[in-house]
């Protein structure tokens, strides 16, 4: 995630942060935006994210797709990663923080 700040109203400085999910203080290490995207597409993203964060950290996952719901918690079983969250967030708004386990 990127932060703007305005020191001056010519200035503005850009900082790279790890953000903290309000809900279960998790740092976010990597978002995938799999919005628009439908079956399999958001489990397959997901899969190849997960391997671009270590053992420990958080991806959180951005879908539309409603089979979202059964699917990103039935590959997360399968395949010995922590679901921390699932939440719907809106119609057709979705999102996932899974913890890469191994």
């Amino acid at each position: 995630m990127e932060l703007f700040i305005k020191i001056h109203s010519n200035y503005e400085e850009t900082l790279n942060l790890t953000v903290k999910d309000e809900n279960t203080m998790s740092e976010i290490h990597k978002t995938l935006d799999a919005r628009g995207l439908s079956c399999p597409m958001p489990v397959l993203k997901s899969k190849k994210a997960l391997k671009e964060i270590n053992v420990g950290q958080v991806l959180e996952i951005l879908s539309t797709d409603p089979g979202s719901m059964a699917d990103i918690p039935a590959w997360t079983r399968t395949t010995g990663q922590e679901l921390l969250t699932s939440e719907e967030r809106g119609p057709k708004d979705f999102r996932y923080l899974v913890k890469r386990m191994k």
